[in-house]
Protein backbone atom coordinates (compact mmCIF):
# COMPACT_ATOMS: atom_id res chain seq x y z
CA UNK A 1 0.00 0.00 0.00
CA UNK A 2 1.34 3.23 -1.19
CA UNK A 3 0.31 6.92 0.18
CA UNK A 4 2.14 9.45 -1.24
CA UNK A 5 2.93 11.69 -4.00
CA UNK A 6 3.20 10.13 -8.01
CA UNK A 7 5.30 12.04 -11.40
CA UNK A 8 4.40 10.38 -14.51
CA UNK A 9 3.01 7.89 -12.80
CA UNK A 10 5.68 6.67 -10.73
CA UNK A 11 6.67 7.26 -6.77
CA UNK A 12 8.14 10.32 -6.62
CA UNK A 13 9.05 12.85 -3.90
CA UNK A 14 7.02 12.16 -0.33
CA UNK A 15 5.12 8.81 1.03
CA UNK A 16 4.60 6.18 2.92
CA UNK A 17 4.26 2.10 1.81
CA UNK A 18 3.21 -0.51 4.42
CA UNK A 19 4.29 -3.64 2.33
CA UNK A 20 1.29 -6.54 3.65
CA UNK A 21 3.55 -9.51 2.83
CA UNK A 22 6.53 -8.72 5.03
CA UNK A 23 4.96 -6.29 7.32
CA UNK A 24 7.79 -3.89 7.00
CA UNK A 25 7.59 0.33 6.31
CA UNK A 26 8.75 2.99 4.68
CA UNK A 27 8.19 6.57 5.22
CA UNK A 28 10.22 9.09 3.52
CA UNK A 29 11.59 10.43 0.15
CA UNK A 30 11.22 8.50 -3.24
CA UNK A 31 12.65 9.44 -6.63
CA UNK A 32 11.15 7.64 -9.73
CA UNK A 33 9.86 4.41 -7.33
CA UNK A 34 12.97 3.90 -5.59
CA UNK A 35 13.15 4.47 -2.17
CA UNK A 36 16.12 7.47 -2.39
CA UNK A 37 16.58 10.59 -0.29
CA UNK A 38 15.89 10.63 3.33
CA UNK A 39 14.01 8.57 5.03
CA UNK A 40 12.73 5.71 7.85
CA UNK A 41 12.53 2.17 7.28
CA UNK A 42 10.56 -0.73 9.80
CA UNK A 43 11.21 -4.06 9.42
CA UNK A 44 8.99 -6.63 10.57
CA UNK A 45 11.39 -7.41 13.96
CA UNK A 46 10.75 -3.91 14.63
CA UNK A 47 14.91 -2.93 13.99
CA UNK A 48 14.75 0.15 12.05
CA UNK A 49 17.06 2.87 9.70
CA UNK A 50 16.64 6.14 9.67
CA UNK A 51 18.85 7.94 7.23
CA UNK A 52 20.00 8.54 3.69
CA UNK A 53 18.66 6.23 0.98
CA UNK A 54 20.02 5.97 -2.88
CA UNK A 55 17.91 3.03 -5.00
CA UNK A 56 16.28 1.02 -1.88
CA UNK A 57 19.79 0.68 0.12
CA UNK A 58 21.31 2.52 3.17
CA UNK A 59 23.82 5.27 1.27
CA UNK A 60 24.93 8.13 3.29
CA UNK A 61 24.56 9.04 6.62
CA UNK A 62 22.11 7.27 9.40
CA UNK A 63 21.30 5.73 12.58
CA UNK A 64 20.10 1.85 12.83
CA UNK A 65 18.24 0.89 15.83
CA UNK A 66 17.71 -2.84 17.22
CA UNK A 67 14.45 -3.05 19.29
CA UNK A 68 16.81 -4.66 22.63
CA UNK A 69 18.61 -1.34 22.53
CA UNK A 70 21.52 -1.26 20.59
CA UNK A 71 22.41 1.53 18.05
CA UNK A 72 24.96 2.51 14.84
CA UNK A 73 24.89 5.83 14.05
CA UNK A 74 27.11 6.43 10.99
CA UNK A 75 27.97 6.39 7.63
CA UNK A 76 26.89 3.44 5.31
CA UNK A 77 27.58 2.04 1.14
CA UNK A 78 25.27 -0.11 0.18
CA UNK A 79 23.52 -1.38 2.82
CA UNK A 80 27.18 -1.77 4.50
CA UNK A 81 28.73 0.02 7.68
CA UNK A 82 31.34 1.50 5.75
CA UNK A 83 33.91 5.16 6.83
CA UNK A 84 32.86 6.37 10.24
CA UNK A 85 30.35 5.35 12.49
CA UNK A 86 29.66 4.52 16.13
CA UNK A 87 28.44 1.19 17.26
CA UNK A 88 26.20 1.12 20.86
CA UNK A 89 25.84 -1.88 22.37
CA UNK A 90 22.64 -2.47 25.09
CA UNK A 91 25.18 -3.23 27.78
CA UNK A 92 26.38 0.66 27.36
CA UNK A 93 29.85 -0.19 25.85
CA UNK A 94 30.06 1.93 22.54
CA UNK A 95 32.98 1.39 19.86
CA UNK A 96 33.76 4.87 17.99
CA UNK A 97 35.55 4.12 14.52
CA UNK A 98 36.33 3.41 11.18
CA UNK A 99 34.09 0.47 9.65
CA UNK A 100 34.91 -1.75 6.32
CA UNK A 101 32.04 -3.89 4.06
CA UNK A 102 29.97 -3.71 7.62
CA UNK A 103 32.69 -4.67 10.04
CA UNK A 104 35.41 -2.88 12.53
CA UNK A 105 38.21 -1.99 10.68
CA UNK A 106 40.64 0.86 11.39
CA UNK A 107 41.32 2.56 14.60
CA UNK A 108 39.10 3.78 17.06
CA UNK A 109 38.39 4.32 20.60
CA UNK A 110 36.26 1.52 22.72
CA UNK A 111 34.41 3.26 25.65
CA UNK A 112 33.13 1.40 28.79
CA UNK A 113 31.90 2.57 32.00
CA UNK A 114 35.15 4.39 33.28
CA UNK A 115 37.69 2.69 31.18
CA UNK A 116 38.16 3.83 27.33
CA UNK A 117 40.92 1.85 25.12
CA UNK A 118 42.71 3.04 21.76
CA UNK A 119 41.75 0.02 19.29
CA UNK A 120 42.81 -1.35 15.90
CA UNK A 121 40.57 -4.10 14.02
CA UNK A 122 41.30 -6.04 10.80
CA UNK A 123 38.17 -7.39 9.32
CA UNK A 124 36.25 -6.98 12.19
CA UNK A 125 39.53 -8.79 14.43
CA UNK A 126 40.73 -6.90 16.84
CA UNK A 127 44.05 -6.29 16.34
CA UNK A 128 45.36 -4.03 19.15
CA UNK A 129 44.44 -2.69 22.28
CA UNK A 130 46.13 0.04 24.74
CA UNK A 131 44.01 1.41 28.10
CA UNK A 132 43.77 5.55 27.98
CA UNK A 133 44.56 6.98 31.04
CA UNK A 134 40.65 8.94 31.74
CA UNK A 135 41.93 10.99 34.66
CA UNK A 136 44.03 13.20 31.74
CA UNK A 137 41.13 13.49 29.50
CA UNK A 138 39.99 16.75 31.50
CA UNK A 139 43.51 18.05 30.10
CA UNK A 140 42.54 17.79 26.04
Amino acid sequence: MYEGNFYKDKKHGEGKIFYINSNESYEGEFYENALTGKGKYQWSNKDTYEGDFIDGKMHGYGEYKWPEGGKYIGDYINNLKQGRGKFYWVNGREYDGEFLNGKPHGKGIISQVDKKYIVEFVDGNLKSKARIDTSTESNF
